[in-house]
């Protein structure tokens, strides 16, 4: 026993623990695991983080914690789509897909699709697209549903296609609006890929240009069960007011018709999404208040002496032994409560019985150094969680600008708001945004009126260049030959006083463009992830490094060339139709 190292003793006791055989001896270990897992948490909270100065929107939203260690910033598109398949063929349970739309050349999503449902009897998988894109047809008839609906014919049972549609297009404009035009209106926007417990949260559609030369923007979460769940239930939930494909391959209302009855469509889909939101804050309201026992740090003095704590710490023992330092816990007493009883192993089947539930209450871990915060936007249905939120957190990052100095944007789609072009003016922070050069925006030489869409683009980030009065603001754009933009997202940096680089430690990530379309028109799914992890933090930085190897700062000059004259009928039609773009 003496050549036996303090861990494995404790493992030892602990396994001598599980075996005993009354239910009285493992009770008490039970209450006894709790009490120093409890004991744990208590001690956790107290180290520094920027965590609390956020307290304002955790308190009023859904709030997840995430192990930073199993987040994974993914930077190509190819890389994106093969994560996707791997995702796919590994899942047992749940699959679920998310976009505007799925390409009709993506047979080999379609197939790998069909692999996995054919080598696991248990697996379900859910695809939730748009009604006016997916069923838009090519001139060969083809279109997203028409690809898809085998699937649901081969496994009626375990395949579900749902296709959300938007109120706003009532029967009488459905009558005048054709395909294509009629998406002006409104799409379902939201890119989410679930495969059990892992989650990905991305800008890109499901086609192949997405998947080889478009660049946007993607972000892995392993084994995240409880914002999985979220993300799960938020898709079900929109099923529930969607079309649904069957098996023979017709379209069924699943509740109140948008087209024929938009105002029931409204209230069915408002009250369904308003009680998931209620329930989800519930959830997570134990997380919620271990968060609020957080201290406040100084971000003048503190933050940086626990910077580099963190990172001598990671250098010498590892990114995974330097959130247990963080935590103030030491590696053998994590052992130890990560240990898991017979009991509790038993509790937890019992729990999952018969039906699939959350793998706990989110919790306080004794390492968490990163939360995330849902931020959804669906104005038409009545759910404004991203406009209610920007405002704050712009003001959080305004009142601490003596320590956050950078916030970088970029948008595919460049179309602020009056409003949030005024909160760029305001900031006492320098600003970047990056957007597509005309030659990047996928409309580019585009037939008909679609060819006029990067000049309404150029229009728009022209007002922005010509008109801020923040001096330490600039304009990127992405001109990669051969290559389209689609990126979005924001970017919240401090320097670090050991090395002078920016890093980011605060960023929403998702589905919008921060513009006005993706206020008002479209359905959005993004998320505020807020870490005191230098390793995630430098790869965010590394995120953005990569986006900005193919941009150019614009000025006076560029708009000043000839091929981004503005036409009149450009700026006329701007003017009256701002938030259909």
């Amino acid at each position: 026993m003496s050549n036996l190292s303090k861990q494995d003793m404790i493992k030892l006791q602990s396994s001598n623990a599980c075996s005993s055989s009354t239910a009285e001896t493992s009770l008490q270990d039970n209450l006894g695991n709790e009490m120093e897992v409890e004991k744990q948490e208590q001690i956790s909270v107290k180290r520094k983080s920027i965590i609390p100065l956020f307290k304002s929107i955790y308190n009023e939203s859904a709030v997840f914690s995430v192990d930073s260690s199993k987040i994974q910033i993914i930077n190509k598109p190819t890389d994106y789509y093969n994560k996707i398949k791997e995702e796919i063929l590994k899942a047992r349970n749940r699959v679920v897909l998310t976009a505007l739309y799925i390409g009709i050349d993506q047979v080999d999503l379609v197939q790998t699709i069909h692999k996995a449902l054919s080598e696991c009897e248990t697996l379900r998988v859910t695809i939730l697209i748009d009604s006016l894109r997916g069923t838009r047809t090519s001139n060969n008839g083809e279109s997203s549903v028409t690809l898809i609906s085998p699937l649901v014919t081969a496994y009626p049972d375990r395949v579900e296609l749902a296709l959300y549609q938007t109120p706003e297009l009532t029967r009488p404009l459905k009558m005048i609006l054709p395909q294509r035009i009629n998406e002006i209106l409104g799409l379902f926007h939201a890119k989410i890929v679930i495969a059990d417990d892992d989650l990905i949260l991305a800008g890109a559609n499901l086609s192949t240009e997405y998947f080889v030369n478009r660049q946007d923007r993607y972000v892995f979460f392993g084994e995240a069960n409880s914002l999985t769940d979220y993300f799960y239930d938020l898709a079900n939930t929109l099923t529930k007011v969607s079309y649904k494909i069957t098996p023979k391959h017709s379209i069924v209302s699943s509740g109140p018709d948008p087209t024929a009855n938009p105002d029931q469509f409204r209230e069915t889909a408002f009250n369904l999404l308003d009680n998931f939101l209620s329930e989800w804050y519930t959830k997570t309201q134990p997380l919620r208040d271990q968060l609020n026992e957080f201290e406040n740090i100084n971000l003048k003095e503190d933050h940086s002496e626990s910077e580099e704590s963190e990172e001598s710490e990671a250098t010498a023992i590892g990114q995974e032994e330097t959130n247990s330092v963080n935590s103030g816990v030491s590696s053998e007493t994590e052992t130890e409560s990560e240990t898991e009883t017979e009991a509790e192993i038993e509790l937890n089947k019992n729990k999952d019985k018969g039906k699939r539930e959350m793998k706990g209450e989110p919790k306080l871990s004794k390492s968490t150094d990163t939360i995330v915060i849902p931020m959804l936007q669906m104005k038409q249905l009545q759910i404004q969680e991203n406009e209610r939120l920007m405002d704050v957190i712009m003001n959080i990052i305004d009142s601490n600008s003596d320590y956050w100095k950078n916030i970088f944007i970029t948008s595919g789609y460049l179309n602020f708001t009056d409003e949030f072009k005024k909160l760029l003016d305001e900031i006492h922070t320098d600003v970047d945004i990056v957007c597509a050069a005309p030659q990047a925006n996928s409309f580019y030489k585009g037939g008909s009126v679609s060819g006029y869409i990067p000049a309404v683009y150029t229009y728009f980030e022209r007002q922005v260049h010509d008109n801020t009065l923040n001096k330490g603001l600039k304009i990127h754009e992405f001109i990669r030959p051969g290559w389209t933009y689609h990126a979005k997202g924001l970017w919240v940096s401090y320097r670090d006083k050991e090395t002078g680089e920016l890093l980011p430690n605060v960023t929403i990530l998702g589905s919008t463009n921060f513009g006005r379309r993706s206020l008002n028109r479209d359905i959005e799914a993004q998320v505020l992830m807020i870490t005191d992890n230098k390793k995630l933090q430098k790869d965010m930085a590394n995120e953005i490094k990569n986006l900005l190897n193919y941009t150019e700062v614009v000025d006076n000059e560029t708009f000043n060339k000839q091929e981004r004259y503005i036409p009149l009928q450009v700026k006329i039609t701007t003017r009256f139709f701002q938030t259909m773009f």
